[in-house]
């Protein structure tokens, strides 16, 4: 008997996830969909979750819960991380990024 196996390479793209995620994210989607960033009580909720996560996601490689960013999009995430580098080795220079077609300045 031939086991065929395959590796799949586009986690960036997508991921399969636990059926435990898949349920609370269905749950949060369903019933928590207010804007995390917003001051009105059913965005509190969201915000509450987005903050449970956060720490979760600290515990498990162990890091504190102000180093975990949520982002939107890899494009979000490649500009957050070269602008923290540049803070950190050019902290006083005006500094200008062009990534593709965004951009992000101080």
């Amino acid at each position: 008997m031939h086991i065929k196996r395959y590796a799949y390479l586009d986690h960036n793209a997508t991921t399969n996830v636990t059926s435990h995620v898949r349920r609370k994210m269905n749950h949060v989607l369903k019933y928590c969909y207010g804007n995390p960033s917003s001051l009105y009580a059913f965005a509190r909720k969201s915000y509450e979750i987005m903050e449970e996560a956060r720490q979760q996601v600290a515990d498990a490689i162990h890091a504190e819960p102000y180093e975990i960013y949520f982002t939107g999009c890899a494009t979000e995430s490649n500009n957050a991380a070269l602008k923290s580098v540049s803070n950190f080795f050019y902290p006083k220079r005006k500094r200008s990024f062009h990534t593709g077609r965004t951009s992000l300045s101080d």
